[in-house]
């Protein structure tokens, strides 16, 4: 994953945008763990971070531990 766009760039969602909502957190967290799983030739995902959610913290928390905990068992991990 090379870009920091959800979907398509031409729908404008892009991950820094400020934004509360869940689904959109999860969307993220997926893509990371989609891309680190892809066997290609990533050494790190740099930005695991960039997603500007306001929503509540512990989902937050909760969606970067699955982050984690997929890197660690990972056939593919990559340094986060």
């Amino acid at each position: 994953m090379d870009n920091i766009f959800l979907d398509s760039e031409s729908d404008f969602n892009y991950s820094g945008r400020m934004a509360d909502d869940e689904d959109r957190l999860i969307r993220y967290v997926d893509l990371c763990i989609e891309g680190a799983r892809s066997g290609r030739c990533y050494l790190y995902l740099a930005h695991p971070d960039l997603i500007y959610y306001t929503g509540s913290d512990k989902i937050y928390q909760r969606e970067n531990e699955t982050v984690v905990r997929s890197n660690e068992t990972d056939e593919y991990s990559v340094g986060i």
